[in-house]
């Protein structure tokens, strides 16, 4: 990669580095302004916890990253801290090519050096995006509150500086899953600069200095990958790692027809380069090092058998999340008390299944707890079973889930005294009746509207729709996707999203429509991929709150309809930022300072002769009802709108165990039948402000997308 290797001005700081010597100046510059502010005090449990880790280079240490970033700012100014940290990301990709298996030996503890790219890019996150201090935070300290996300600002940058930023992030050789690109994209404004950073993207991908992840993230991303022309990409991203078939699909998604057969040549000649053992034909010769021919060829093979719906490879959950799934939601269920037992009980099985080493990861969270039920984990076996056979031998919530007084605590949402009844549809039978109770309310003058939505697990590697829960006004259909044969579910699912006279309803059932074509009994399901007369409820509150604001009377309406103000409570997600995402960093960062510190120190230096004028800020999230309302989940609206949450509790249980629990029941039917309702509010929403609301609904149809590349177009 080009780069200008002038001397950075905090060079002259130290006496040994030099320009012609970059390694030791980065050593310098990353021991003395960066690691050595990274020492945390680790309780005894957690000394003996990190020992092995750190033995093999593998322990990576909570770091502060806010009072790291405070610490750079007030010494050396806003722009001298972010062009330093910048050249640190520039010049790690030679340190670790260097030092492949070094590590670096710091007061924080022994570190991979691979590890320390995304730490400095953390940091100098930090230093740019910062929480807006006319933010006024609710008040009072309750639970709801601690979760709801500052609104956040940006320290602008120079052209320069961006262009640096994104060049340096995009070299940066870090896990798939890091979502580095993500936070990069938000925190450089890199929507708005597209016609220059796309071009940009692909010049990065052609020449080779893009990671692995990079190029996955420009492949999976609409706002750059409509800048790849041709599938070469596909090409180098096999050349690089293990590329997944979602990748691929949605690469190739919405593109004309001769550049999808372009891509399916480019993956079928990849087929036959592993058959034949001639990766290095197949390679371009600058990332012949990269990853080797036979990963290539195992990756290969694998991706073909997954895009012809064929998985035959390992679909074990990944053994970090079931490590972070074990943390997490033992602490929700042991000290939050958040979860029943029943949940995590299932959870426990989920991962011992799959991965029987984290055996002693479970028993000692029990142990903790009780010493008898880390004795019964430590010798339950999962010889002779599935893992959709969870253990029956606890208590569980048991009773009809139809019935409020099932469910512990509240108060929440509940179905309406229409509601009678909830069939788990499992058998061929039970599917042909549900069909033609169907067919035949929408064979009426006014058709028939049914609302749907999907749960799948979280706890496998490849994840695909379990259940798909169908919602009338006086019954819940809930279809075993798992376990219906093929030619039973299939063609209701064709009927289903096929059918003009059943107007569908959803809540951004994209996601459920994605996991839907995962499932292996609807695999090139064509109806799922175009169907009709499916639309989305948060996209028809976002309408009606705009027209709305734009009547003499708005305030009073969307008063009115519960949406005027942003409730207490609603965890409004910054742009860039995955939901769930900003908690699990509160976790990363614990021992840096508020969070908001570096809103006043961000333009400000100790040293009057440095002092930075104030840089300009952008203010991320302007505060207007749509914003609010288009971040919302659909609890918080349930809230505003029909006076009353859902209980969220079974989203994370294990979906694929067999049977559901009434809970679950419960959770499945009443996700769908609340966008019933919601409608039902909608429609007096519009007869206020005198619009139909068919014509609403109709503008926020479904998108079309392309069938999977080996099923056809």
């Amino acid at each position: 990669m080009s780069w200008e290797r002038r001397p950075p001005p905090l060079m002259d700081m130290y006496s040994e580095p030099h320009q012609s010597n970059p390694f030791q100046y980065l050593r310098h510059l990353l021991e003395n302004e960066i690691l050595k502010y990274c020492v945390l005090s680790r309780t005894e449990a957690e000394n003996r916890s990190a020992g092995n880790k750190e033995k093999d280079g593998s322990f990576l240490p909570n770091f502060p990253f806010d009072t790291i970033a405070k610490h750079l700012v007030n010494k050396y100014g806003l722009s001298l801290a972010v062009d330093q940290l910048t050249e640190i990301l520039h010049f790690m990709p030679d340190y670790n090519a260097a030092r492949p298996s070094g590590h670096l030996y710091t007061q924080a503890g022994l570190t991979k050096s691979t590890a320390v790219s995304p730490i400095v890019f953390q940091i100098l996150f930090k230093i740019i995006v910062v929480p807006d201090p006319t933010d006024r935070r609710p008040e009072g300290k309750t639970k709801k509150n601690a979760k709801r996300a500052p609104r956040m600002m940006l320290n602008n940058l120079t052209d320069l500086q961006t262009s640096k930023i994104f060049n340096a992030v995009v070299a940066i050789d870090v896990n798939v899953e890091a979502k580095i690109l993500s936070k990069a994209s938000f925190m450089l404004q890199l929507r708005d600069k597209m016609d220059q950073f796309g071009p940009e993207a692909v010049r990065a991908v052609k020449e080779g200095w893009a990671s692995f992840a990079s190029t996955i993230f420009f492949m999976h991303n609409p706002a750059f990958s409509v800048y790849f022309d041709s599938s070469e990409v596909i090409r180098t991203a096999l050349c690089q790692g293990p590329l997944r078939a979602t990748t691929v699909e949605s690469f190739a998604s919405n593109r004309p027809k001769e550049f999808r057969q372009s891509c399916r040549e480019m993956l079928l000649l990849a087929e036959q380069t592993a058959a034949t053992h001639s990766f290095l034909s197949f390679c371009p010769n600058h990332l012949v090092h990269r990853y080797g021919a036979i990963r290539f060829e195992a990756n290969v093979r694998a991706l073909m058998d997954e895009l012809r719906g064929e998985v035959k490879h390992d679909q074990l959950i990944n053994p970090g999340w079931a490590f972070a799934a074990i943390k997490k939601y033992s602490k929700k269920t042991f000290q939050d008390k958040e979860w029943a037992y029943e949940n995590l009980h299932e959870l426990f099985w989920a991962v011992l299944y799959q991965r029987p080493n984290l055996r002693k990861n479970i028993v000692g969270i029990c142990r903790a707890e009780n010493d008898q039920l880390a004795a019964y984990w430590q010798r339950i076996s999962t010889a002779n079973a599935s893992i959709a056979d969870v253990p029956r031998d606890i208590p569980l919530v048991t009773g009809d889930p139809l019935d409020a007084s099932i469910v512990p605590g509240g108060p929440f949402l509940s179905f309406s005294n229409e509601m009678r009844e909830v069939i788990f549809v499992n058998t061929d039978k039970l599917v042909t009746e549900m069909s033609a109770d169907i067919e035949r309310r929408a064979a009426g003058p006014d058709g028939v509207m049914l609302a749907l939505d999907a749960e799948w697990s979280a706890y496998e590697s490849y994840a695909a729709a379990s259940i798909l829960q169908i919602a009338l006004d006086d019954v819940s259909y809930i279809v075993d996707v798992d376990t219906l044969p093929r030619d039973v579910v299939r063609p209701f699912i064709e009927m289903l999203f096929s059918h003009e006279s059943i107007l569908k309803l959803g809540f951004q059932f994209h996601e459920d429509l994605a996991q839907l074509r995962m499932a292996k009994s609807l695999r090139g399901c064509a109806s799922l991929h175009r169907p009709k007369n499916l639309s989305c409820v948060l996209k028809l509150i976002v309408a009606l709150v705009e027209e709305s604001e734009r009547r003499a009377n708005g305030a009073e309406i969307l008063e009115e309809f519960g949406v005027g103000l942003s409730p207490i409570g609603v965890v409004e997600r910054a742009e860039g930022v995955e939901e769930g995402e900003e908690k699990e960093e509160e976790s990363e960062e614990k021992g840096g300072e508020e969070s908001g510190v570096l809103a006043d120190t961000a333009t400000t230096s100790t040293d009057e002769t440095t002092a930075e004028k104030p840089a300009a800020v952008t203010r991320v999230r302007p505060s207007t009802v749509v914003t609010r309302v288009s971040t919302r989940s659909l609890s918080s609206l349930c809230e505003s709108l029909l006076g009353l949450p859902l209980d969220k509790r079974e989203q994370c249980s294990v979906w694929t165990r067999r049977p559901l629990r009434a809970l679950q029941l419960r959770y499945a039917a009443m996700d769908a039948y609340c966008l019933l309702l919601l409608h039902t509010r909608c429609k007096e929403w519009a007869e206020k402000l005198g619009v139909p609301i068919e014509e609403m609904m109709s503008r926020h149809f479904e998108q079309h997308c392309s069938l999977p590349l080996f099923i056809g177009d």
